[in-house]
């Protein structure tokens, strides 16, 4: 084993604070804890990408851009698939999340659970917090197919939604969500789209479950452009309840997904080579790297579809040195993304614009994988650099730390 880096992560039970190491072995890389190696976990199996992923680009502004609120733990829904389990909790206050609301100016406020749609306050909440930032609204989506509902949460100020969707056939909901949905499912879309709500498809991949289902999700989204703006898709972690099975490290999601869309990988992974060189170049994390999290866009040209990274042809050195490598990086970006979104970019970096969420215009689709680390694979030094918060009692902290916590709460109590 070879070391790449100290860092701190939890002890199962107690949740205690333990120094450990990331070590490269045998083309993967672990995080081991204890002395004498007594706990290993595999966090990557593609070491090159994880060493160009796990780098800190200097300082960043304290605290964080997007802000998670659970409003409820109540859900309509028992799904085999999801780190918040319904509880007996009680909502939280509507005037403590009107005091939480005054605290905000140019977030990103998600509004979550549980399943927000129980509250029957809910398009008083959007109002609190609309006011000042911008509204997420995370849901299963069965009480959007009320076309009356959402037009008035849509009254309220909401105007983007992350929606739960993990198949689209009966048979892979009901193994991961619940028999009988899809017709609900279909309805609400069918809703968002006639509202012409910003939509976030959210699918958790299930290895051995649901992987035959992303080429028609895929296809459905390519197909409604006009409201989802992204594809975002998680791996199944052991946090809350989920299937048995091995989670997906980030490299394992990139090559499903590519194979699973039939696009090329190593276009997909030119598009990250530069935005690492941009990271560097600029001392700051202008995009976000990290071994949990990896983005991509795809473009479409008479009818085709193919990765953004294809249109970069200049190779780009790391790191970019001197002016010719630096004009290099600056071409690429521009083929990428084009100057309408680059400028906008930059708009949103110099006035810390955060409440305007960064979706892609000029023929641009999003995709964003998501791994998960719990409780035995977290990296609490690379989660530092976390931009997304959790609000848990009574405090911020990141919001993978906030899933490990709360999952160990719910377990001792089951105990």
């Amino acid at each position: 084993m070879r070391l790449l880096k100290n860092t701190r992560s939890l002890l199962p039970g107690t949740l205690q604070l333990r120094d450990c190491g990331i070590f490269e072995e045998e083309g993967n890389i672990l995080l081991v804890k204890g002395e004498g190696a007594q706990e290993r976990h595999i966090i990557e199996r593609d070491t090159c990408l994880y060493k160009k992923m796990d780098i800190a680009y200097g300082r960043r502004a304290p605290g964080f851009d997007r802000v998670m609120i659970d409003v409820t733990t109540r859900c309509n829904l028992k799904c085999s698939v999801c780190y918040r389990e319904p509880d007996s909790a009680a909502d939280m206050d509507i005037r403590k999340l009107g005091e939480l609301a005054q605290q905000f100016r140019g977030k990103i406020i998600s509004i979550c659970g549980g399943e927000p749609t129980m509250r029957p306050d809910l398009p008083q909440i959007i109002r609190l917090f609309s006011k000042k930032n911008t509204v997420f609204l995370i849901t299963n989506g069965i009480k959007l197919s009320q076309y009356d509902y959402l037009r008035e949460l849509h009254a309220s100020g909401l105007r983007y939604v992350s929606f739960s969707l993990n198949g689209l056939s009966e048979e892979a909901l009901a193994a991961i969500n619940e028999e009988g949905i899809l017709a609900q499912k279909l309805s609400a879309l069918a809703n968002l789209k006639r509202l012409r709500v910003k939509t976030v498809l959210a699918v958790v991949l299930a290895k051995g479950v649901n992987e035959k289902e992303l080429p028609q999700i895929f296809d459905f989204c390519l197909q409604n452009r006009d409201y989802i703006e992204e594809l975002r898709i998680r791996a199944m972690a052991p946090l809350g309840a989920h299937l048995a099975g091995e989670k997906l490290c980030i490299s394992e999601m990139i090559d499903t997904v590519t194979r699973a869309f039939g696009i090329s990988k190593e276009c997909v992974l030119r598009e990250f080579e530069v935005k690492r060189a941009v990271n560097t170049l600029c001392r700051r994390e202008i995009f976000s790297i990290k071994s949990c999290t990896f983005d991509f866009h795809l473009k479409t040209h008479r009818g085709r579809v193919y990765p953004a990274g294809e249109d970069i042809t200049e190779k780009i050195h790391f790191p970019p040195q001197g002016l010719r490598q630096k004009i290099r990086v600056f071409r690429s970006l521009l083929k990428l993304y084009g100057p309408a979104m680059l400028i906008a970019g930059v708009f949103k970096s110099a006035r810390r614009a955060e409440s305007i969420p960064w979706f892609h215009s000029g023929g641009l689709f999003k995709i964003g994988l998501r791994s998960w680390p719990d409780i035995n694979t977290i990296d609490l030094e690379e989660n530092s650099r976390c931009r997304t918060g959790y609000w848990l009692d009574g405090r911020f902290v990141s919001f993978c730390y906030a899933n490990i916590l709360k999952d160990a709460s719910r377990c001792q109590r089951h105990v």
